[in-house]
């Protein structure tokens, strides 16, 4: 029927421009690793980016039925300086990554902490 092939075609459509920007992020990931590739260093919140990052997946984690798990780590600073542009993409590159390669119904869990020794902690049970 014709509203068949038309829920057909929309599917269509969404599933090429969710493709489009997989390959956007790629090309922009591969860019982003060359080494003449300058950063622009700024300072930025990390639950800003985080949460950013999060609504980014939704629609794949709502179409997975996957959830997501976000673990607070006490040594994760709440102001880092970096290249937000380039951690935002490398964050949505993982965490998409790993959303699509878990099984409905599964969980993925995003742990953010500082890897300066001072600040890093870890407790272990025997």
């Amino acid at each position: 029927s014709d509203g068949e092939i038309g829920s057909y075609g929309r599917d269509i459509e969404v599933q090429c421009r969710q493709l489009l920007e997989k390959v956007t992020m790629m090309i922009d990931f591969a860019q982003m690793l060359r080494k003449n590739n300058m950063l622009n260093k700024v300072s930025f919140s990390v639950a800003h980016l985080l949460s950013e990052v999060l609504d980014h997946v939704h629609p794949k984690v709502e179409s997975r039925g996957v959830d997501v798990i976000v673990l607070p780590c006490i040594s994760t600073p709440h102001y880092v300086l970096g290249d937000r542009s380039k951690v935002l993409q490398i964050l949505s590159f993982v965490l998409d990554n790993s959303i699509r390669f878990s099984h409905p119904g599964g969980q993925v869990y995003v742990r953010l902490k500082s890897l300066d020794p001072e600040r890093a902690s870890q407790i272990q049970d025997s």
